[in-house]
């Protein structure tokens, strides 16, 4: 389980935007650097709904202007 929940959040993490939604996170958890400690399943969850959403909002958005131009 924690070996899931390493693998998504390095993956989350390497993904351009998704620092910036999971740097709160980590900063509130005190997680820097620590793999001992895992990121509960809900918590990632919720950071992956954001991510995907902010980059759907994001091509859209840049879709929108490709139109206009």
């Amino acid at each position: 389980m924690s070996y899931l929940s390493g693998v998504t959040y390095g993956i989350a993490r390497s993904v351009s935007g998704g620092i910036r939604t999971i740097k709160p996170l980590l900063h509130q958890r005190n997680f820097h650097h620590s793999t001992s400690r895992s990121i509960p399943l809900d918590e990632l969850r919720y950071i992956n709904e954001n991510y995907f959403h902010e980059s759907a909002r994001q091509s859209q958005v840049q879709r929108n202007n490709e139109e206009i131009f």
